[in-house]
């Protein structure tokens, strides 16, 4: 049975495929061809893979190459342009279609963020900004986002289009990644009957200051209930750093004298002397520190959200528990999102789920690409061999015509009749003719200096002044890759920009 590749092994071939790129003892060409008229140009044949199209016609009918050097390739994601309006998807560790969604934004100012949460499937209407590097943010709309990178100017003019983005890793976000860390816990059920209570802690106590012993607080008799027992087991916060101002509580008392909670273990933190009294939200996992609390819906007792207040770290798994007094609350229940491999913003091109490479190169007058050619097809091309060493060719582009520059001449020379040297018996097709310069393809033979070119057609002639021979030995390269349009004039263009987009 056929075993589909995953998103992880996509982007591992394709970050291989760059790093061979910059390996000096492989090439790599984008390929022009066909020069020739199909059949209906306005209606080019679609590329087929039989081996005499792909690899015999598409190397017969090249012109020219230049090379991909590693500023001409990017690893490259879809381009989610933030809109007002749109429900973005939510990153989420057990989707399994996670890399298929729309589950990160590219914004106005080139910046690129993940979206954590999306405020229950609510659109977004505050575009996130700002390169925040540590943790993440939450917007006015309710969503948080988590910033990961932003797309250089050269990167963007090189490799954008509407469909396409290049990815690159943050250095600076990737130090500030938090591994196996917990930024949001989602609800699967919001449960009912559960109570909350929250104020300032009442000053006095037996002429002691509000707190007794770091485990025993006097609580407003205003904010909380009268039912002895009602908090037990749910979480009294006092903010800050959980582990000094967070304790599960013991025992919850009311009587004539107030309303006192008695924690577990001693809170040495108190800020603004406040609290929170919130169903217990119990981690479980293999990691550290992660700390929530429940917001309750006082109007139906619903649990309406996790509000995570530390995200703690080294989680490879993890469950979420809502614990409080059974009597008043149960059925929550909800799952903590644990952060990718090595935290959030650590790895952007697998993160991102790359699965497209970007080629992006540029051709200049100082290539040599004839502006009196017309092409009709691209290709990628792996390690031609040179027509001189004979060994994988290595220079900048290629010319893949014979051009002979002659000493005399008379008559026209026509495109696509066979022009014979009289003393070599070399012959080749001819291309194109420019002034006293001709260009000719399939050359079989060596031609010689001097000697006389005739054509099979009429009775051309003419002496040979100098030969430039082909680069590259023919269909001695690998296609990689082959697409036919409808023909690109090059005249009057000296400079044009190509970009290729392969999704595995």
């Amino acid at each position: 049975m056929p075993i589909n590749f995953n998103e992880t092994l996509k982007t591992k071939f394709i970050e291989n495929f760059i790093k061979n790129v910059a390996n000096t003892q492989v090439s790599y060409y984008v390929g022009f061809g066909k020069n020739t008229e199909w059949d209906d140009d306005e209606i080019p044949p679609n590329s087929n893979n039989s081996v005499e199209s792909f690899h015999y016609n598409t190397q017969h009918d090249l012109i020219f190459g230049k090379r991909l050097y590693p500023a001409d390739v990017a690893q490259v994601a879809r381009k989610i342009t933030w809109t007002s309006g749109v429900v973005y998807n939510q990153y989420d560790h057990t989707d399994k279609d996670l890399f298929y969604r729309n589950y990160y934004v590219i914004n106005s100012s080139k910046r690129v963020y993940k979206c954590l949460f999306n405020n229950y499937n609510s659109p977004s209407t505050v575009m996130p900004e700002g390169a925040i590097m540590i943790g993440d943010f939450n917007t006015g709309d309710g969503y948080k986002w988590k910033y990961i990178y932003t797309l250089p100017s050269e990167l963007d003019t090189k490799f954008t289009t509407n469909q396409y983005m290049a990815i690159i890793n943050d250095i600076d976000v990737a130090n500030y990644a938090e591994s196996g860390a917990i930024h949001v816990c989602f609800m699967t059920n919001n449960g009912s009957g559960y109570i909350s209570a929250n104020g300032q802690i009442d000053e006095q106590i037996n002429g002691q200051t509000g707190y007794d012993d770091n485990t025993i607080f006097k609580v407003p008799n205003t904010v909380t209930s009268s039912i002895v027992g009602a908090y037990n087991n749910s979480v009294f916060y006092t903010g800050g750093d959980p582990k000094l101002g967070s304790a599960i509580i013991q025992n919850y008392t009311s009587n004539s004298s107030g309303r006192y909670v008695v924690t577990k273990t001693p809170i040495t933190n108190i800020e603004n002397n406040r609290f929170i009294i919130t169903p217990q939200v119990k981690f479980t996992g293999d990691g550290v520190d992660a700390f929530a609390i429940a917001n309750v819906d006082p109007l139906h007792g619903e649990i309406s959200g996790i509000e995570v207040i530390s995200r703690g770290s080294g989680y490879n798994y993890c469950t979420t528990e809502i614990i409080a007094n059974t009597y008043f609350g149960s059925g929550a229940t909800g799952y903590p999102v644990i952060s990718p491999k090595d935290g959030h913003g650590a790895n952007n091109i697998y993160e991102l789920g790359c699965r497209t490479l970007g080629v992006s190169l540029t051709t200049a007058p100082s290539d040599d690409f004839y502006n009196w050619v017309s092409y009709r097809q691209t290709s990628l091309l792996y390690n031609p061999k040179s027509l001189i060493t004979g060994s994988t060719y290595t220079s900048t582009t290629f010319f893949n015509f014979t051009s002979i520059t002659m000493s005399s001449y008379s008559g026209e020379f026509i495109v696509g009749e066979i022009v014979k040297g009289n003393i070599s018996g070399a012959y080749g097709e001819v291309v194109y003719r420019d002034g006293s310069r001709l260009y000719l393809r399939d050359v079989v033979g060596t031609f010689t200096l001097s000697e006389i070119l005739s054509g099979n057609i009429s009775a051309e002639t003419a002496g040979i002044l100098s030969i430039n021979n082909r680069d590259i030995i023919p269909y001695s390269a690998d296609v990689l890759y082959c697409k036919n349009f409808s023909p690109i004039s090059r005249q009057g263009i000296t400079t044009e920009q190509v970009k290729l987009y392969f999704s595995i």
